[in-house]
């Protein structure tokens, strides 16, 4: 039921000229909220990571590109970029002092896991905590793109809503 809900906010979202990427983000983000685990499109293939894996439409490439304290790289399909940057030594990309830059933040449970949301004009910035921060070296994981519309939201919290560390 959550997934059905997810998709028919997708496809709403993407359908409404004019609707803001603060709204869009908000409703977005909405059925993931709490602890239960929302079912995932089974469709996506797996892309793995140094640290975790997520899911993504087959068509996304990984790189990674650099630092030798933390992984950071790129998903790329050939229209969005999707930047991550992993591990204890990369930092809380989003986080409280960044609250008032931020046209939506949120800081809860979304799927279980504890997470920071923000969006800076049209940069969205997701930061995922683990309970034994900052003792779990796969933690932080941070994604970031450059959103556009309903569907590069889709895409960034499809691909943060199923990281699995290692």
């Amino acid at each position: 039921m959550r997934f059905l809900l997810f998709v028919a906010t997708v496809l709403w979202g993407s359908t409404c000229p004019g609707q803001d990427l603060t709204s869009v983000l908000k409703q977005q983000i909405a059925p993931y909220r709490g602890e239960g685990a929302m079912s995932m499109d089974t469709t996506r293939a797996q892309v793995f990571l140094h640290n975790g894996s997520v899911l993504l439409p087959a068509i996304f490439t990984n790189k990674r590109t650099g630092t030798v304290d933390s992984e950071r790289g790129e998903l790329r399909s050939t229209a969005f970029v999707i930047y991550y940057d992993i591990g204890s030594m990369a930092g809380q990309r989003m986080n409280v002092q960044l609250k008032g830059q931020c046209s939506v933040y949120e800081d809860g449970r979304f799927n279980g896991v504890r997470m920071v949301i923000g969006l800076q004009g049209n940069q969205m910035t997701v930061s995922i905590l683990s309970n034994n921060y900052p003792k779990d070296s796969h933690f932080p994981a941070n994604f970031w793109a450059k959103v556009e519309n309903a569907k590069d939201v889709s895409l960034l919290l499809q691909a943060v809503m199923s990281y699995h560390s290692n």
